[in-house]
């Protein structure tokens, strides 16, 4: 449950960064919805985290829920990866690890950075997986430390510290 937590804490803590460093601060809140309502993926991401935090709306989790989806139905990887977490938290949703692996694995696959790094994570602690693949998890870390992400690269210096000292118990 603990890692759950953290899932979800550093989930919420991307989100409203993603807000803010993506220039929808909500005050064009019906511009962007417009543009979703025409199809537009993207868009489509975006009202999906300005309604699931309330920025220059609302707070409405069920229908940004219901952006996130149209965004992931047209494999946008942002869509994907904001689906993933919502399954993962199973706030508004049964918890469904299954189905967040399988959509963080599109997003990660589609070269996002913030995904390979969050699958990375599930293999790690194993979750959606029979037990935790360190292995699998240290790939999708260096794919996301290759495109810069700082938590990615921490996590290979971490990974490889214990293995030393690992090494030197033997």
């Amino acid at each position: 449950m603990k890692v759950i937590r953290v899932f979800c804490w550093l989930f919420l803590s991307v989100l409203f960064g993603a807000v803010y460093c993506h220039g929808f601060d909500g005050t064009d809140f019906k511009g962007i919805k417009k543009l979703a309502e025409k199809g537009d993926a993207e868009a489509q991401m975006k009202v999906g985290v300005m309604l699931s935090a309330g920025v220059g709306v609302e707070q409405d989790l069920l229908e940004g829920l219901k952006w996130y989806q149209k965004s992931a139905d047209q494999g946008y990887p942002e869509g994907e990866w904001n689906l993933a977490f919502v399954y993962i938290r199973g706030e508004i949703v049964p918890q469904d690890f299954k189905k967040a692996f399988g959509l963080m694995q599109k997003a990660a696959d589609a070269g996002l950075a913030d995904a390979q790094y969050d699958l990375g994570m599930m293999y790690l602690q194993g979750l959606a997986l029979p037990a935790p693949d360190q292995g699998k998890a240290e790939v999708w870390f260096r794919r996301a430390s290759t495109q810069g992400h700082r938590d990615a690269k921490r996590v290979l210096k971490e990974l490889a510290a214990v293995s030393t000292a690992e090494q030197q118990k033997q």
